[in-house]
């Protein structure tokens, strides 16, 4: 879909704030201390993943937004193209850390 440039960088920005949120959700569940709420360290878990998977999903609709408006970003703009990219390497980077996690809880149950 092709947008002006003003529009373009209303949906970025409100993109980019949401794919924030969503990592500050889930690091947030991923700390949170569960007490007498009967969630055991998997639905945690499984809790922080899902909000992660969320702004994975919003990432690459950033991706797909910026490769489909390249035309709408200027010269000293250039550095819009290199966010979505640095962003999703940190999320894969998390969502390997909570799989490692759940893998990790799993074996330790096993041998118990």
């Amino acid at each position: 879909m092709k947008l002006e440039k003003k529009d373009f960088l209303i949906i970025y920005q409100t993109i980019l704030r949401n794919i924030g949120i969503f990592i500050t959700i889930s690091l947030a569940t991923k700390n949170f201390k569960y007490t007498n709420m009967g969630i055991n360290v998997l639905s945690k878990s499984l809790i922080t993943l899902s909000f992660t998977v969320i702004s994975l999903l919003l990432n690459i609709k950033l991706l797909i937004l910026v490769y489909n408006n390249e035309e709408n970003i200027s010269e000293e703009d250039r550095y819009i193209i290199i966010i979505p990219y640095i962003t999703l390497i940190l999320i894969l980077i998390f969502i390997v850390k909570i799989i490692a996690n759940i893998l990790l809880k799993f074996k330790l149950k096993r041998k118990k």
